[in-house]
């Protein structure tokens, strides 16, 4: 029984380490999160470019904001569109292929601010400092796993 007790927590704790990691600017009197899904995008496949809309000084969502995206790689535009509204939730939501790996600049606008983000999209190969944390994270796993199982033992 202590055993399957010391399963579960290993797996909440790994659990509590995924969440949508974004990118923040206060521009005026907004404050805007850029998150993509997943974290780090990759070419050729489906990702979720996701921005919400706040006010910077309340923190309250804002609905019904027109927003201007636009993407490109190496101040050449891949994506611009201006027809999007936040949604009840003060967030749009665009489903966008990458065509490659790379560097892009997200751009926004609103109608009285403007921000810039970077996204990171590679073009298949997991980055080198992914496949360590991973690795990091087993080893860790593994001994802490080892350390319960023969403390229960005893």
């Amino acid at each position: 029984m202590k055993t399957k007790i010391a399963l579960v927590f290993l797996l909440l704790i790994s659990i509590s380490f995924a969440h949508l990691e974004g990118e923040g600017r206060i521009v005026g009197d907004y404050k805007m999160e850029l998150s993509t899904l997943p974290p780090v995008a990759e070419s050729g496949k489906n990702s979720d470019i996701i921005l919400a809309i706040e006010n910077a000084t309340t923190g309250e969502r804002l609905a019904g904001v027109p927003v201007w995206i636009g993407i490109s790689m190496n101040d050449t535009s891949v994506f611009s569109t201006s027809d999007l509204v936040t949604d009840k939730f003060g967030v749009v939501n665009i489903n966008y292929v990458f065509p490659g790996g790379g560097q892009y600049a997200v751009d926004v606008s609103l109608q009285e601010a403007a921000a810039s983000f970077d996204v990171y999209v590679f073009g298949g190969l997991v980055p080198l400092y992914t496949a360590a944390v991973a690795a990091l994270f087993f080893i860790i796993g593994i001994a802490i796993g080892l350390i319960f199982s023969r403390r229960l033992r005893k």
